[in-house]
């Protein structure tokens, strides 16, 4: 079942951007461990900017494909979102994933970006988020090239 996955290898360069450091010295020591570990398929680094204006002027600026990581995203299991990321994989070179602060991805990003992917209908504070979305690119990339960590 997971060989079906096991196609060309492209790789993508994927940044996860977000409004403030983490401050929890828990989630930053989960963040690095998935971030080590997600090799192969996709490359993985993280970029903190300080404010909303940071935020705006790093998207104008990119040529990636941006991601919008919030609530009213698209809901997809762990399989699907593994497909997702194939076929993003296929597409782009490189993806931004953007976490909000406190206060969610402003109105105006949201207006302008159409993606957008849900971790789950449940809030979570964007230190968290961060953890989620590493260990979900993780297993993606897992289940692309085979392995059942899925199980």
């Amino acid at each position: 079942m997971y060989g079906v996955y096991k196609q060309a290898k492209p790789t993508m360069q994927i940044i996860l951007l977000s409004i403030g450091k983490t401050t929890s010295s828990q989630c930053r020591s989960l963040e690095d461990t998935y971030e080590r570990r997600i090799r192969g398929r996709f490359s993985c680094r993280r970029h903190y900017v300080k404010n909303e204006k940071e935020l705006r002027k790093y998207l104008q600026e990119t040529s990636a494909t941006v991601i919008l990581l919030e609530e009213r995203g698209k809901q997809m299991d762990t399989p699907t979102f593994a497909r997702y990321m194939d076929r993003l994989t296929r597409s782009a070179k490189s993806a931004v994933f953007v976490i909000g602060d406190a206060a969610g991805i402003p109105a105006d990003i949201r207006a302008t970006y159409v993606q957008a992917v849900s971790l789950s209908p449940l809030t979570f504070p964007h230190e968290l988020a961060r953890v989620l979305i590493l260990e979900q690119l993780y297993r993606a990339q897992t289940l692309l090239v085979g392995h059942p960590y899925h199980k």
